[in-house]
């Protein structure tokens, strides 16, 4: 992944072998920022915060004590 600031706005990008995506660098649950470090390789994005988990597509795949709910979407 790779990290920058778009216009104010946090944004991860991700190399998924045939395409490119961006994200909202954030957790939508509590705003708390998900990658802090510039570029990176992690299978999973993890909030700092309260420990959510998201996949590769964005998706909410692990909620301490609780069932996932929704996902993040691309930008």
């Amino acid at each position: 992944y790779l990290t920058l600031d778009h216009l104010g706005w946090p944004l991860l990008l991700q190399n998924q072998g045939d395409r490119i995506v961006a994200f909202h660098n954030i957790c939508p649950h509590r705003n708390s920022i998900l990658a802090r470090l510039p570029c990176g390789n992690m299978p999973l994005l993890k909030c700092g915060n309260h420990g959510w988990e998201y996949d590769r597509d964005g998706v909410v795949c692990a909620i301490p004590g609780g069932e996932p709910c929704c996902a993040m979407p691309a930008s």
